[in-house]
Formats: structure tokens, sequence, C-alpha cells
């Protein structure tokens, strides 16, 4: 669930990006699959303290 929060929030970086700047939006796009990369390893370390 935090993990989904974490995704959620950064929608909501990319629409405040998309405002302020439409040239900054790529870059946080390539900023977003590097991030996509942490969450799963995050995930698994998640059912690890669950258990």
């Amino acid at each position: 669930m935090g993990n989904g929060e974490w995704g959620m929030g950064n929608g909501e970086w990319g629409m405040g990006k998309n405002k302020l700047a439409r040239s900054q939006l790529p870059i946080t796009n390539y900023q977003l699959p590097i991030t996509n990369y942490q969450l799963p390893i995050t995930n698994a370390q998640c059912p690890l303290p669950h258990a």
C-alpha cells in the first residue's frame, strides 16, 4: 500500500511539472522508470519484515 502511495505521488509530481514546464516532463519520465525499479526492490523487503 505504501508503494502504491508513492506511485500515486509520482503521478501528482508529473501533473505539477506538466503545468510548470512540459519540457521537464520527459526528464521526469526517465526518472519515473528508475523509481519503478526501486519499487519492486522495496516490495521484496516488505514481505520479509511483514513475515
